[in-house]
């Protein structure tokens, strides 16, 4: 089972990254701007979907069979791949950056290549028990390397409204983050793992599999991250800079309980695989029970926090007095929809390692569909309150519909 002082370590981390991501998107959004800092969001919201696309599901794979006897070359095979992929998603996303006229922000999208390593190396530590190590990468130096050097930057460049600064820091940062990844992946994974001639073996041998099984991985965590963010792309084109970076501030306190909701989902998935692989159930209800719960009182606290100190959070990032009303609000909306869904637990982390296309697929189709078709007709009459209505909607749906569908198979994935 999962041990105290290993939760307690990663989430104590996680948090801490929190403050550092907050931090880092108060001192964006004070030295060039709300509006740049909505295109900020809309630009890294790109990033991560290429991150997914170029990860293919296979820290997924890894974690599944990483037990095997046959392991060689299989850490070199996952970074194949996953640089092949980079470089077939990087002009994509680059057209659409330009489409959406991000400027001299375009260039963030390509923060998805460190992003989409730090994907394989999560899963490579994760089922070696160095959730830790983990979340001192993927959050302190994920949130303070950018940071550090955003501020570096304006000093000396003293030119703050100019965001190419922010922009080669942010890519800066991102280069010495994959460096830390690889560094970590050959501390800590065994050499036999990273032979280029065991890799191509080892792809001859499973690639169908990693195909198969990595397109619907991929696809279903495309849709999720869509069925919360694309509400940004929709924002971008509908209505002002102002208003985008209002959303994107309220959105960035809600990334609070996404850290959180994240470490845990890290740090049990290695003992929810193996409840799934022997069977057990209860084990499977007990684990989700008692970190829904967790989630659940974190989300209460912040919403109670929000309605005594929202308007402090939103001048801090320099919003206008006659915005914060609406900035709040949209702010409770969104960490309701959050709190709803932790009542229905992990279901979609089940889901994912139990490779249930159908569960995976129709569930994050419908809710993405609803999702946009909510942002269409409730944008434009109520701005960004009717995104983050759209939002909340959509990711409550995912959960309700998988809890309802492993409680069919008496699994319980939430509290109830």
């Amino acid at each position: 089972m999962i041990g105290r002082s290993r939760i307690i370590g990663v989430l104590g981390l996680k948090v801490l990254g929190a403050v550092f991501a907050l931090t880092l998107s108060l001192i964006i959004s004070r030295l060039y701007g709300v509006t740049a800092f909505g295109l900020f969001a809309v630009a890294l919201t790109l990033s991560n979907i290429g991150a997914l696309i170029a990860s293919w599901g296979l820290s997924t794979s890894y974690m599944m069979d990483h037990s095997d006897n046959d392991s060689h070359g299989k850490m070199a095979a996952v970074l194949l791949v996953n640089t092949s992929l980079c470089l077939l998603c990087a002009p994509l996303l680059w057209m659409f950056a330009t489409h959406l006229e991000l400027g001299h922000l375009s260039s963030i999208v390509f923060a998805f290549i460190p992003f989409s390593i730090l994907g394989a190396k999560a899963a490579a530590l994760a089922v070696r028990g160095k959730q830790i190590l983990n979340a001192a990468l993927d959050d302190l130096a994920r949130n303070l390397l950018p940071l550090l050097l955003i501020l570096v930057f304006s000093h000396l460049f003293d030119a703050s409204g100019d965001v190419r600064n922010l922009t080669s820091a942010y890519l800066i940062s991102s280069t010495l983050l994959i460096s830390l990844a690889l560094f970590a992946l050959k501390k800590n994974v065994p050499a036999s793992e990273f032979g280029f001639v065991d890799a191509i073996g080892y792809l001859r041998r499973c690639g169908l599999f990693l195909l198969k099984n990595g397109s619907t991985v991929t696809l279903a965590l495309v849709l999720i991250l869509l069925a919360t963010q694309a509400d940004r792309f929709f924002l971008a084109k509908m209505v002002d800079g102002k208003q985008l970076g209002l959303y994107a501030v309220a959105q960035a306190a809600v990334n609070l309980i996404s850290y959180v909701s994240q470490s845990v989902v890290l740090t049990i998935t290695p003992d929810l695989v193996k409840a799934l692989k022997c069977g057990h159930s209860g084990t499977i209800a007990s684990i989700s029970r008692r970190y829904s719960i967790l989630l659940v009182a974190i989300s209460a606290a912040l919403l109670l926090c929000t309605k005594m100190l929202g308007h402090v959070y939103f001048s801090l990032y320099g919003i206008e007095e006659e915005m914060l009303a609406d900035g709040i609000n949209v702010l409770l909306v969104l960490l309701l929809g959050q709190g709803v869904g932790h009542l229905f637990g992990f279901g979609m982390t089940i889901a994912t390692h139990e490779f249930d296309r159908k569960i995976l697929l129709i569930t994050q189709i419908v809710a993405l569909s609803l999702s946009a078709a909510l942002c269409l007709a409730l944008i434009p009459q109520l701005g960004v309150m009717g995104a983050a209505i759209s939002t909340s909607t959509g990711s409550v749906l995912v959960k309700i519909v998988l809890w309802i569908c492993y409680r069919k198979r008496n699994i319980n994935v939430g509290v109830f």
